[in-house]
């Protein structure tokens, strides 16, 4: 494992609602309860409802004008996530945003502002405005089955405004009026119509500090997220496209050389420098989950719970072993082979692909427990400060560190030792 010597209120509602943040945008985590009473919620309850996990928006006869459930918050730049089904009725629902609630207009919580509408007529509109905004969405025709869950992403910043239909981006649209752009609630529209009709919204998340990218496409995997990956609370470590979230380990930006991305993966260029490099944010308790891959005799290791007080990564935090078992001399132990607690404790049982195919490995760090998955199996477990833990690191070379293993929230470190690897699909899931 020798290390290379030249270092260089966001809504969740599930339902529960929550400020999501993303590792580049240092926004602010807020986590709210919201049960079936719909307190979170400013609407009529006479057609809004909620149970556990679905927001339901209902009519047994006419609706002369739309109405919403509209948040508390108000957003100008944000992203929002859903599952979105209507259930019944021949009408369509949206999500109005940068507007008001205007109840002279002949209900008390109909919106005037943009709209993205949703199945049927899907398009953007413009409420008590211009109307048709004249988007063309009927792409979303061909990805969105109706009376199925169809997902959908809207990401708007500053005047403009994207949306991704079960993974398919299939609509921009770009406000030329600038002077329109405000602050303002977000609302889930129950549609006008002459009929009853029911609308059922889940997995609903706004963040209003948004990264500049659509997550849900289907074209950023493996490194995307998917719209229940979002409201489970999982968070991109890496966008497939750029090196945003990570720097270099005890610098302020992330390194002019020896790191690149190539194909969808962030490779670590053998023999090119650049040092160890670290996310943004340290991180306490997490799953985090991960694929890796080496070239013929590589090795490297991801440290965690790992302090920029010392010199080296690994003087505090433990390893994640990554390693090409059957070339590398690390592999002939099984206390640091690929998958171990580096030159503590072994991984056993483990199943590992062939040298240039990509292993799946995880981290699970909650309290003191250290779980290390490879490929799905549970590998290695530990409890940090239990007497085994100890008498290990007493009988090692990190007894030498005395913060070795002790920092109780730190980042997440990827180590530069100077071979071929690569990474891709890193996410990651704080936990309590």
């Amino acid at each position: 494992m020798n290390p290379a010597l030249n270092p260089s209120r966001n809504l969740f509602i599930s339902f529960i609602v929550c400020i999501l943040f993303s590792p580049w945008s240092h926004g602010e985590v807020i986590f709210l309860s919201n049960g079936p009473d719909l307190d979170s919620w400013v609407a009529d309850r006479d057609h809004w409802s909620s149970t556990d996990e679905v927001l339901i928006g209902m009519s047994t006869d006419e609706v002369a004008i739309s109405t919403f459930l509209v948040t508390e918050e108000t957003f100008l730049d944000f992203r929002f996530t859903a599952s979105v089904k209507v259930v019944s009725g021949d009408t369509h629902s949206g999500l109005a945003f940068r507007g008001k609630i205007v109840p002279d207009h002949g209900d008390p919580y109909t919106y005037a502002g943009p709209l993205v509408m949703f199945h049927g007529n899907w398009g953007f509109y413009d409420l008590f405005g211009r109307k048709d905004l004249q988007v063309d969405c009927s792409e979303a025709l061909k990805v969105a089955t109706p009376g199925e869950w169809t997902d959908v992403e809207v990401l708007a910043l500053s005047n403009r405004v994207r949306l991704a239909v079960n993974g398919v981006k299939v609509a921009e649209w770009v406000e030329s009026e600038t002077d329109r752009l405000m602050e303002g609630p977000i609302g889930l529209q129950l549609a006008s119509s002459s009929t009853p009709q029911e609308i059922h919204f889940k997995d609903v998340v706004i963040d209003s500090n948004p990264y500049d990218r659509l997550l849900t496409l289907q074209e950023n995997q493996p490194n995307g997220l998917t719209v229940a990956e979002i409201a489970n609370g999982w968070i991109s470590l890496f966008d497939g496209a750029t090196t945003q979230g990570w720097r270099g380990y005890r610098q302020e930006a992330f390194p002019s050389e020896g790191w690149d991305v190539s194909d969808g993966a962030l490779h670590k260029i053998a023999d090119g420098g650049g040092g160890d490099i670290t996310t943004l944010e340290p991180y306490r308790n997490f799953d985090f989950s991960f694929e890796w891959k080496v070239a013929p005799g590589a090795n490297s290791g991801i440290m965690y719970r790992v302090s920029e007080s010392e010199e080296r990564s690994y003087h505090t935090g433990p390893e994640y072993q990554v390693l090409d078992d059957d070339r590398h001399k690390d592999g002939k132990s099984p206390l640091t082979s690929a998958a171990s607690i580096y030159a503590l404790f072994p991984a056993e049982n483990k199943r590992l692909k062939p040298v240039g195919e990509f292993n799946t490995g995880k981290i699970v760090l909650k309290d003191n427990t250290i779980e290390h998955y490879l490929n799905g199996d549970l590998v290695v477990t530990m409890e940090i400060e239990s007497q085994e833990w100890k008498d290990k690191i007493s009988g090692s070379k990190f007894k030498k560190w005395p913060n070795f293993g002790t920092i109780p929230a730190g980042h997440i470190v990827i180590q530069d030792h100077g071979d071929d690897v690569w990474f891709r699909n890193m996410k990651i899931k704080p936990l309590k």
